[in-house]
């Protein structure tokens, strides 16, 4: 038991490097790393809407240590989120096997080196223990000591990333609301009419037609089910007889729209 835990607590470096290079991950060697980031051309603009299926509330910081606690009801509004995805070409600059690669190697034989000398040492037959991660560790040491020679070298990497950049929660104009075929505005906070307020409402009550927004020419139903209509009336009325264990507190609809549609 004790050679098992050994073996898996402390680190082999020889055979970690061998993993490195395997595995094409010898950059993670690499020391003083130097990266340029270039955004690529080809972005694209996202506009998540939230309609929210349950009251919110204010939220009121507590004393020193305690939660925090819920205060008045909010007014029903819709909340938006908008922002870029795009791709970055990152170009590292750095160095492998240089001074800190050399003073971990070195200190890694050492250690191994007593542990592969401490297991070979005190295992008997009675706990041949010490034979398997002697011979492991002794082992390991050996191979990583030349490893102290290779030469420091110059390497560079180029690497693609995701770059995602929020832009904005103010909902833009043209934002609106279609329930049954009947067009309702959203304002800049998310805020509609009453006239909206209660057509929705309504619709929660007795679906009919369709619950749809829009945006930039694009019309995208409101995911609606019987786990949604369920929140928003248990909500509003908690002797409502509906049957579900885990309510969902928002529909979302995401826009994806031109570059620029959502920056001008």
């Amino acid at each position: 038991m004790r050679a098992l835990l050994l073996l898996a607590l402390v680190p082999a470096c020889a055979t970690t490097w061998i993993t490195t290079q395997a595995t094409g991950t010898a950059y993670e060697w690499d020391e003083q790393i130097e990266e340029r980031r270039v955004p690529q051309p080809g972005f694209t603009e996202h506009l998540e809407v939230r309609l929210p299926l349950v009251t919110e509330y204010q939220q009121i910081p507590g004393a020193a240590g305690q939660p925090m606690q819920r205060g008045d009801a909010l007014p029903f509004h819709f909340a938006c989120d908008s922002g870029q995805h795009g791709e970055d070409r990152v170009y590292r600059h750095g160095y492998r096997y240089g001074k800190q690669w050399k003073i971990g190697t070195a200190i890694a034989v050492l250690v191994e080196g007593g542990l592969g000398a401490l297991g070979l040492l005190t295992a008997t037959a009675e706990k041949p223990g010490g034979y398997i991660y002697g011979g492991f560790f002794g082992l390991d040491a050996a191979i990583a000591l030349p490893l102290l020679f290779i030469p420091k070298k110059e390497v560079f990497r180029t690497t693609t990333e995701p770059n995602d950049q929020p832009l904005t929660r103010v909902c833009p104009e043209g934002l609106t609301i279609f329930v049954a075929g009947q067009p309702y505005p959203i304002d800049a906070i998310g805020v509609v009419s009453a006239a909206a307020e209660t057509a929705i409402n309504d619709w929660m009550t007795a679906p009919r037609g369709a619950l749809e927004l829009s945006y930039a020419g694009q019309a995208r139903e409101v995911p609606i089910g019987g786990n949604e209509q369920c929140a928003w009336l248990r909500d509003r009325s908690p002797a409502t007889p509906c049957q579900a264990t885990s309510l969902p507190t928002d529909a979302r609809v995401t826009f994806g729209v031109a570059p620029g549609t959502l920056t001008r």
